[in-house]
């Protein structure tokens, strides 16, 4: 009897340690916010962080409200979803310095076209 229980705890421990990898292995940026559209957010964000450095401090608390408020509904996103969207990159500091790669080379390539005009 003893054997038999040993063999089906060995069984259940195995089935166990079978589901506990498969669940580390699925895509820890099953996020609310796609990557590309986190790159165009963080572009713009910091972007608008840029803008809001040269106004004076009771005027860029209000601006930063209003600006972040634009960003979230130019992206069609919503505060929550960017802010849980950021905690699980954070989580994760090689793909969040993967993302920001891509934020520089849009921002380069914003400024760029910028300068052509």
């Amino acid at each position: 009897m003893k054997k038999i229980e040993s063999g089906r705890m060995k069984k259940y421990t195995f089935l166990f340690a079978l589901l506990v990898f498969f669940a580390a292995c699925q895509n820890k940026f099953d996020a609310p916010v796609s990557e590309e559209k986190l790159v165009k957010i963080l572009a713009d964000v910091h972007t608008a962080e840029a803008v809001l450095e040269t106004e004076k401090q009771e005027v860029r608390d209000s601006m930063t409200r209003i600006y972040y408020a634009q960003i979230y509904e130019k992206h069609g996103v919503t505060k929550s979803d960017f802010d849980s969207t950021m905690a699980i990159y954070v989580q994760n500091p090689e793909h969040l310095d993967s993302v920001y790669s891509h934020v520089i080379r849009t921002i380069n390539t914003q400024r760029d076209t910028i300068k052509v005009k």
